[in-house]
């Protein structure tokens, strides 16, 4: 299981079951995967003994950039036998990961994010086909030929 979803839906429990904050970081370790009990085997018992730290010790480690966060959101697809309610959900976790990596917190946060993620798109796009034409140039080149594709 993906450690974002795994996490979504330990908290889910947390909530649902009333489970107090001080117990999370016990209760859950039991239910972690080789890989992050491993992770946690590093990290001093200040992060063990809290869930919050505990999750992102893991998510650091795993590499779960902002970027990563990002991409999945933009590429989450709906399974077939998904419902568009748990579609909706997955997409809104996955963006709500991404807003709490980046240290969003508002509404006037989410525009400067989404103006400056645009700059950035445009910006690697423009790198990109400058990069695509000089490819071309050189080809054209050492081919010596102006014509050729």
């Amino acid at each position: 299981m993906d450690a974002p979803v795994f996490f979504q839906r330990a908290e889910q429990l947390f909530t649902d079951l009333e489970i107090p904050e001080a117990y999370q970081a016990r209760v859950i370790c039991p239910f972690l995967s080789a890989k992050a009990r491993n992770i946690l085997s590093k990290v001093s018992v200040d992060i063990t003994g809290s869930y919050t730290k505990m999750k992102d010790a893991i998510l650091k480690e795993l590499q779960f950039s902002p970027s990563v966060y990002l991409e999945r959101f933009n590429l989450c697809t709906k399974a077939v036998d998904e419902t568009y309610t748990a579609f909706s959900s997955k997409l809104r976790k996955l963006l709500d990961y991404y807003l709490e990596s980046r240290k969003v917190t508002d509404f006037e946060s989410v525009c400067e994010l989404l103006v400056c993620d645009r700059i950035k798109l445009l910006c690697l796009k423009s790198v990109l086909s400058i990069s695509f034409r000089l490819k071309v140039a050189r080809r054209k080149i050492k081919t010596g030929c102006p014509f050729q594709n």
